[in-house]
């Protein structure tokens, strides 16, 4: 690396250590954001060109998370003292992004999925993800063994994306999800055996792309209700839980949020309340 070091010679350092550390789903992503930047202007100093090349060549979106990694990039060099200051920061004000309201399913609608789904395949899958609001690759790489043998209580700890198992999930090492009555009776009609409780018709581990093109986009196709991906299945639970007045604490607890994200992200959708009169 030279004196005074390229925004690409810093990537690459910043690449090297963080590809420990990002999951799998982050790297892939990554790789598309890292072909923008080899093609950036090379000196931190151009970081107003850098800006307009993004905005001139991409969508606004892709625009503003290829510069969101390039200052963290830099913010990590700094640390590292391998540059002195962040050109790249004062221009993320630039990008106003907005945020997208939560599309969750309503309680008929939920009903209505699962309905389309009984009798086939993925049918306790799929109910699965409505009565824990656990993230899909949650379910996909829950194992027989992180069921405790009471069946009264789950341990999320080994998501798998695209395929790929690892350990720890998004914000945590670990969860416990206690399970109730009408979970402990989905749990006990399956066929218990060793490995993934879910698994892929041909009894391979469920690839979510795979699953969203092949059953669930085709599924909801059919239905009267508006196409919304299995991840709006864990808003569902939140929301439900919400409105069933369980503590938010509580609720952050069991699918693994903060609660500052439950009000912020879940706790606005519920409008069935009506205006006090005082």
């Amino acid at each position: 690396m030279t004196d005074t070091p390229t925004l690409q010679e810093v990537w690459g350092q910043y690449r090297l250590f963080k590809e420990k550390l990002w999951a799998h789903s982050t790297l892939r992503a990554v790789i598309t954001i890292e072909k923008r930047i080899f093609l950036c202007p090379n000196s931190l100093e151009k970081a107003r060109e850098t800006r307009d090349f993004l905005i001139d060549n991409y969508s606004l979106d892709s625009a503003r998370r290829t510069l969101k990694h390039i200052s963290a990039c830099i913010e990590w060099g700094k640390r590292e003292g391998l540059v002195k200051n962040n050109p790249y920061h004062p221009f993320l004000g630039d990008f106003r992004k907005k945020r997208k309201q939560v599309d969750i399913f309503s309680l008929a609608e939920k009903d209505i999925v699962v309905e389309a789904y009984k009798g086939f395949h993925y049918y306790d899958f799929v109910r699965f993800l409505f009565k824990t609001g656990c993230r899909p690759s949650e379910a996909i790489g829950l194992l027989w063994t992180d069921i405790d043998p009471s069946m009264s209580e789950i341990t999320f700890h080994s998501p798998v994306v695209d395929g790929v198992r690892k350990e720890g999930l998004k914000v945590e090492d670990l969860r416990r999800f206690p399970v109730n009555g009408s979970l402990k009776a989905l749990l006990a009609s399956l066929k218990r055996k060793e490995g993934p409780v879910f698994c892929s018709p041909k009894g391979s581990i469920i690839h979510l792309s795979n699953f969203n093109r092949r059953s669930w986009g085709p599924t909801l196709a059919t239905l009267p209700i508006r196409y919304r991906r299995p991840y709006a299945a864990r808003g569902f639970f939140i929301t439900e839980c919400l409105r069933l007045n369980i503590p938010v604490a509580v609720i952050a607890r069991w699918v693994g949020n903060s609660p500052t994200t439950i009000y912020s992200h879940y706790a606005g959708l519920l409008d069935d309340y009506e205006v006090p009169d005082f």
